[in-house]
This record gives structure tokens, sequence and C-alpha cells, in this order.
């Protein structure tokens, strides 16, 4: 036979865990119902959907910093000025092509959340460079075919690019996004890493800095 004390804790065991497995089944309809209503929104507008989720944490107000500790790449540009990129629409151009000008080359995903946060920063830099001489340049690593796709969904204004064979050394994404500001002879001076805000002056004042050098 069961002791009261024993049936009394039985009892308020089964209680509990009633009460804790109704809170479960709420909770998960809860997000059940967030998710769904989330998960329609990107196929809608994916840069505002994202942009609204995906906060910028840093922000390019720096740049000083950054030409102190310029990242100078280990191998002459000479390797780089080989790279040869190409548009969807087939277009090809090397990187030797663009000497005399200061090139932001952004490294991207068609399926990196921060990228695509990252994209109307760098559309809105761009806009206010276009009488400098200045190349942007969004690399995507992706096939042709799901690059072209995104871009019938949502597309920027930002020139888009593809790889053709194997990147140079020292310019690589490590990982997405990472975006790297080349000067006028083409070496690498600023490295950034992870997604960032670049519609800032400072921003536009150190990449005019390299384009009048």
């Amino acid at each position: 036979m069961f002791s009261s004390s024993r049936v009394a804790f039985l009892i308020g065991f089964a209680g509990g865990s009633a009460v804790t497995l109704i809170g479960l089944v709420a909770w998960g309809a809860h997000l059940d119902r967030v998710t769904r209503s989330r998960g329609a929104t990107p196929l809608l507008s994916p840069i505002k959907y994202v942009t609204s989720i995906v906060q910028l944490q840093k922000s390019a107000n720096n740049m000083r910093a950054h030409l102190r500790a310029a990242w100078v790449p280990e191998t002459s540009s000479l390797s780089h000025d080989t790279w040869q990129l190409r548009t969807p629409g087939e277009q090809s151009v090397r990187l030797a092509h663009l000497k005399g000008r200061v090139v932001f080359l952004n490294f991207w995903s068609t399926t990196c959340a921060p990228c695509i946060a990252e994209l109307p920063g760098i559309e809105r830099l761009r806009a206010s460079l276009k009488n400098e001489p200045v190349d942007f340049m969004a690399v995507a690593l992706e096939p042709q075919d799901r690059v072209r796709q995104f871009l019938s969904t949502m597309p920027f204004d930002l020139p888009v690019y593809l790889s053709d064979g194997s990147l140079p050394r020292n310019l690589e994404p490590t990982p997405f996004p990472t975006t790297y500001i080349l000067n006028r002879d083409g070496l690498a001076v600023v490295k950034e890493i992870g997604a960032v805000n670049w519609d800032t002056e400072p921003a536009r004042a150190f990449i005019r800095a390299l384009a009048g050098q």
C-alpha cells in the first residue's frame, strides 16, 4: 500500500508533468506560427527581410586604423592581375584591366544572410562614388545558374561576377562575406571579414584618398 505522502507526491508529479507538457505544446505551436509567417517573407523580399533580422555589428568608420594596419599580400600583385572573372552574361574581365583604379572586391554567397544584409550599404557606397575611379565587384563563387536564378528574383545594382578558375593566393574569402580593397597598383590594403556597414563617410573618404594617390 502506498502511504498518503507518496500518493500526494505522485499526484503532484503527474500534475506538474501535465502542465509542462501543455506549455511545451503551446510553445511549439507558437514557434510553428512564427516560422511559417517568417518563412514566406524572404520569398517576397529577401533583402528587406534579411536586413531586418541581421544586424550589422561592424561599421567602416575606423578606416584610418585599416590604413595603419594594411593587409599586404605575401605575393606580388602580378598573380592577381591574371585572375579572370566573368559576368553572368559571359563578359570577362581581368584584374589587370583595372590597374590605375581602386577595386572594392566583395565575396558573397546567395545562401549567406549576412552577405545579403551587407549589400544595400555597399550599393549606397558605390552610388556615392560613381564619379571616382573606383570599381565595385561582387564575386559569387557559385554555379552560374544558381546566381542567375538568385538575381532574377532579387536583382541589385552591384556588378556581379563569377570566378574563372582558382582564386589568386591571398585573395580568398574566409569565410563569407569577405571584402578586399585594392589600391591603384592592385595591392590589397584592406581585408575585412564579416558583414560591415560600408555606407559611412570615413569609408568614402578612405576610398577617395586611395583613388587620388
